[in-house]
């Protein structure tokens, strides 16, 4: 499994950003000073996972977003619990202002990633419109490249951190662009927990503290754009699929975490 992830981490897709060496050696320490535990709940569905990549399935991870930690959890609790493998094939989709700060800018390159302009991000003059529809439009390439060559997509659809104490805000439906890619594209819904409290919007150093995974069962996309109405106009059906998916990620989380999410149950 070593040297498969080893390789993976040499694969160059174009459009994907590589994780840089530094970051990736500077990144340890960092996690294990920040995270005094990761639980984990869940392991078989990424069992299922790795039998799904097999058969040739596309896979997309999705989960609420509530701090800069957010990636990171993803990445160190599947690596501290045996699925090394797994954590060397994913690929975040990571919005443009990452790159705004020296130290998310770091962050983010701890693992491989692709960029977005994202639906938070305001495009104002033509200029800026321009290059969010090139850029939107290249990621999407991108993420088809990666699908194929039988990575993960990571996602966090609510497209920026939550403001309301960590609790889910409603996600964005043009995301589920992402999920129709293919006909056989799976979601893999992953809860966090506890990031909020390690570093919460506005600090920059963490705080040590404990933070969790929930990882739920796969859900084939297909299925879910059967279930939706007849008849229903795009832009409602890319909102009613993408909340489909956030409503499983909500259910793995506690009651004070699913914010918009609660409400629609």
């Amino acid at each position: 499994m070593l040297t498969e992830a080893r390789t993976l981490n040499r694969t160059r897709l174009e459009g994907v950003r590589p994780s840089i060496p530094l970051a990736r050696a500077l990144m340890h320490p960092i996690e294990w000073a920040s995270f005094s535990e990761i639980t984990f709940t869940g392991q078989e569905n990424l069992d299922k996972v790795k039998e799904a990549l097999l058969d040739g399935k596309k896979i997309i991870f999705v989960s609420n977003h509530m701090s800069h930690a957010d990636g990171p959890v993803i990445y160190a609790g599947l690596s501290w619990n045996g699925y090394s493998d797994l954590a060397e094939k994913i690929v975040f989709v990571a919005g443009i202002r990452m790159d705004k700060l020296p130290a998310t800018q770091f962050l983010q390159r701890r693992a491989k990633t692709i960029q977005v302009w994202p639906p938070t991000e305001e495009a104002v003059t033509d200029d800026d419109k321009f290059k969010k529809a090139d850029l939107n439009w290249k990621a999407i390439r991108t993420a088809k490249r990666i699908l194929e060559a039988g990575l993960i997509l990571d996602m966090f659809p609510q497209s920026t951190r939550s403001e309301t104490g960590g609790a889910m805000e409603k996600a964005y439906g043009e995301v589920a662009g992402y999920f129709t890619l293919f006909p056989d594209t799976l979601v893999l819904p992953i809860a966090i927990l506890g990031t909020d409290r390690i570093l919460p919007r506005g600090r920059i150093i963490p705080r040590r503290g404990k933070a969790g995974l929930s990882v739920g069962n796969l859900i084939a996309v297909k299925t879910l754009e059967e279930s939706l109405p007849k008849g229903t106009a795009h832009a409602e059906r890319r909102q009613a699929l993408i909340d489909s998916v956030m409503m499983k990620v909500a259910g793995l989380l506690p009651d004070r975490y699913k914010g918009y999410y609660e409400v629609q149950r």
